[in-house]
């Protein structure tokens, strides 16, 4: 989504001429989210029975139901099993729009385990991003913490707010950014805050975005209800909208691919997982075999 009309082919088509070396940045954010989950679940000392609870929490995705986001465990399962899906979906979003010169100024609302941060660092390693990260769990931003220590390139404050206090200017008031970024952030069943109209949604988007920045939305593909909803508050302010079908971009051969660095770790934790007992019937679909995972599969 962005506030002057795109002149991008389709995401396929970006992805086969963006010049980006997907092989090596699919690689790379795999191994990111494995070493940063290890390295969560030891810094904060996560026991296979929180890991266990973490998973059975994140299962409930699956059924389309947010889980309770300040679930201990829940980061570090996160990390694990869809940090470098978010990021990779966030990275063919992002290829299609075009950045300002300088450090580029980044709000990132609902920015969970900071899919956004990492994939923008990775993917352009030669520039420089001041990155403001919205998150109102502390289970959440916690991991996400973890995920972008290393970042050389991006510099993050942590917001700990909602989309609501964004929207209502009670954080980071009056200020713009080059990029606004929300992905995998609109709760299942979302709708327009009772306080607000659709114009009134929209325009407040619109004040936080730097003039030629962007909005960059990329949610899964089950949330069509919600994309649909988003996408009428933004057409009264003139924005130009364009939502990319799931189909669209798992189509992209590269898409299918292995996750072999977190599917190793997954392995090496689903025995103690198991035995915890604290593994929900939906998680056992989720963390167990069979192995490895995949960039689009078992989501």
């Amino acid at each position: 989504m962005r506030t002057e009309p795109p002149a991008n082919p389709s995401p396929p088509d970006l992805i086969a001429s963006s010049g980006f070396d997907w092989d090596a940045i699919f690689a790379s954010l795999d191994s990111v989210a494995a070493d940063a989950a290890r390295v969560d679940r030891d810094i904060r000392g996560i026991t296979d029975d929180e890991l266990a609870a973490g998973f059975s929490a994140l299962a409930n995705l699956r059924r389309g139901a947010e889980p309770n986001y300040e679930e201990r465990g829940l980061g570090t399962a996160y990390l694990l099993y869809y940090l470098a899906k978010r990021a990779a979906n966030f990275a063919i979003g992002a290829s299609a729009i075009e950045l300002p010169l300088g450090t580029v100024r980044v709000l990132d609302i609902g920015a969970g385990t900071n899919a956004a941060t990492l994939s923008l660092g990775i993917c352009l390693p030669s520039r420089q991003f001041e990155i403001w990260a919205v998150e109102p769990s502390a289970e959440m931003a916690a991991a996400g913490n973890t995920a972008v220590r290393s970042l050389p390139n991006a510099t993050v404050h942590p917001v700990a707010a909602t989309l609501d206090d964004v929207l209502q200017q009670r954080v980071l008031e009056l200020q713009e950014f080059d990029l606004v970024c929300m992905s995998a952030m609109l709760p299942y069943g979302w709708e327009i805050p009772a306080k607000m109209d659709r114009v009134e949604l929209g325009e407040s988007f619109l004040l936080r975005i730097a003039p030629g920045g962007t909005l960059l939305v990329v949610e899964p593909g089950a949330k069509v209800h919600e994309l649909a909803t988003f996408e009428r508050c933004l057409v009264h302010t003139g924005m130009s909208c364009r939502i990319a079908s799931g189909d669209e971009l798992s189509s992209v051969v590269l898409w299918d691919r292995d996750l072999e660095q977190t599917s190793s770790v997954l392995r090496e934790w689903y025995p103690g997982m198991r035995r915890s007992g604290k593994l929900s019937a939906e998680a056992e679909d989720l963390a167990g075999p069979p192995f490895p995972l995949g960039l689009g599969g078992r989501t």
